[in-house]
């Protein structure tokens, strides 16, 4: 019955274990936004319209299980305590396009979870990828006013921080920590 005291019981113990996930959500959302802001110094994310997103059915769930825009939240305000900075890039083409030739593969689908490039032939885990091309991108938004020749230019031991972005321009990898300590 919809008025009995099993039911309200019920509801009761549903409660409890709703709050229950949503804290080990919220806990693990804290520990590892920290960690991403502590470690790196330049920090690239796709700035997704996640309302346009949820409208889809089939990943709605997901997408609001999983608290992106909280995280985002999360990762900005401590990201600006530990002086590392989030760059928002355009999300357009980052698991399309090659990061080796830069060559957009337009046949993929969201199926399609690696992927050899027709031009260049290297082999690419669309995740990976994805995540070099916003890497990149964010590192450009940073630095607008030098170009990659510049950067590769800049030999003096005194540009620490450049080397570390040289470096990661040259093998696109993961930034390294900007800061000391």
């Amino acid at each position: 019955m919809k008025g009995s005291n099993n039911r309200k019981k019920a509801k009761v113990i549903l409660s409890t274990l709703h709050k229950k996930v949503s804290n080990q959500r919220r806990d693990f959302q804290h520990k590892l936004s920290r960690e991403i802001a502590d470690n790196y110094g330049i920090i690239g994310v796709e700035d997704l319209r996640i309302r346009n997103m949820v409208k889809n059915h089939r990943f709605a769930k997901s997408i609001s299980d999983a608290s992106w825009g909280q995280f985002f939240s999360f990762l900005i305000y401590k990201a600006e305590e530990a002086g590392s900075r989030v760059e928002r890039v355009d999300p357009r083409y980052t698991s399309m396009e090659c990061h080796v030739c830069h060559n957009i593969n337009y046949n993929l689908t969201l199926a399609d979870r690696t992927w050899t490039c027709p031009v260049c032939h290297a082999e690419h885990d669309r995740n990976v990828n994805a995540g070099i091309n916003t890497l990149s991108k964010a590192i450009r938004q940073e630095l607008p006013e030098w170009t990659f020749g510049e950067i590769s230019s800049m030999d003096d031991p005194s540009y620490s921080n450049i080397a570390a972005l040289k470096s990661i321009l040259s093998k696109n990898q993961e930034a390294p920590p900007e800061r000391e300590g």
